[in-house]
This record gives structure tokens, sequence and C-alpha cells, in this order.
């Protein structure tokens, strides 16, 4: 009987598992696997406390069972893993989340990765927010990217514009600071910024009046 987000279970799946398996007699054929790390469900009566009692049980070998610990992670970088490791050290104590997060509970790299980017590894810049340079914009397009074609939008070279150099103010403007005025309620900031955006991506400038008319409704 193969159980998964066992740290999920509550007290009637654990008599139901109980009431099927041949535990009664002897056997085990109960193969549970689960995070108590992960657990979040206490608001419906998810019972923890049943994967913590198996688990440090089992971790003694008790009645011929077997805890096998998944400490390797394939998804991220060892830096990446470090910094999860040291936050989680500092704030997951067995006081307060009933789990000590200790080199067992530690994820140690599974995976090994080249310094750089490997083969057919793909860099994605979004478009339609802050605008990247044409340098990217053009490495990209180069790969014949059909998707990345459909949405993004050739750009300017950074920090210039159909009348040469930017003023240092507008330098800065971008349509996240813009969005950030608006949140503030700097709502004639943020529809100077639009304006001048527009100017500088005319390819754009519809959008940009949209952003305004949507402002001037409010």
């Amino acid at each position: 009987i193969f159980i998964d987000e066992y740290q999920d279970s509550n007290l009637v799946q654990e008599v139901l598992l109980n009431s099927i398996s041949r535990e009664e007699e002897g056997g085990r054929n109960l193969f549970m696997v689960g995070d108590v790390k992960q657990s979040i469900y206490s608001f419906r009566l998810a019972r923890p406390q049943l994967f913590l009692e198996k688990y440090h049980r089992y971790g003694k070998g008790a009645e011929g069972c077997l805890r096998i610990d998944l400490t390797q992670n394939f998804r991220s970088r060892k830096t990446v893993l470090e910094g999860i490791n040291f936050l989680f050290r500092q704030i997951m104590q067995a006081p307060l989340g009933e789990v000590e997060y200790d080199d067992a509970a530690a994820l140690y790299p599974g995976a090994a990765y080249s310094g750089g980017r490997g083969a057919g590894a793909r860099q994605i810049f979004v478009a339609g927010g802050d605008y990247f340079s044409q340098s990217q914009y053009n490495s990209v397009k180069k790969s014949g990217d059909d998707l990345f074609a459909r949405f993004a939008v050739s750009s300017r070279p950074e920090g210039s514009h159909e009348g040469g150099e930017l003023p240092d103010e507008e330098q800065f403007y971008t349509e996240t600071l813009a969005g950030i005025y608006v949140e503030q309620g700097y709502l004639a900031e943020a529809k100077k910024i639009y304006s001048k955006l527009s100017l500088r991506y005319p390819e754009k400038s519809i959008y940009f009046a949209n952003l305004i008319d949507e402002i001037n409704k409010n």
C-alpha cells in the first residue's frame, strides 16, 4: 500500500490504512512517503504527529521497519541549498515546528552543474515590463526563437532615444517605477513616466496610453 504526503494524514485515514494493511498480522506492506516540514493541513485535522512518531521509531530500526532519508536535491545548485539550510537551521526547531532542522533534515546537492549554462539551456527575458537592452534582444533573436519574437519588441540601446542622450532623471523611468507611484497614490508622477515611455518606445505607445487612461478613470 503506497501512501504519498503522509505528513498530512489524519486519524480517520490512519484507521482506514491500518484496517486494510497486514500490520496487525505482522506483515509489512505499507510504504509511506512524506516530509513533515511540508505539513500545512492542521486546520483540516491533519496529524503530523503520526508521521513524526514513525519517523523517530523507524529510524531506530524498530520492529523490522526501515526509514529512508531522501536528502539529495536535484533541482537546485549548491549555493541555493547552502542558503536554505543556513536559514532553516536558525528558525525551524522542535519547540516551534515539532521538527529539528538538523543534518538529517538538511538538503544536499544531488546533481552536478557546469560553471556556465549547459547545452540547450535557455535564458528568458520578460517583455512588457522594464525594457531589456538591444544587445539582449539581439542575442536571443539570433537563436530563431519564434516564441520570443512573438512577444518581444526590439528596444533602443539603453540610455538613448531619438533626440540623443536621455536626461539623468529620465534614465530611471521604468514601468515598474510608474507602478509603484500608482500604488502609493502619486498618479501625476505615474502618468508623467508613462508619457515619457510612450515617446521613448513608440511601438508600445498604445499600451502606455491605455495605462494612462486607466489612471484617469480612477
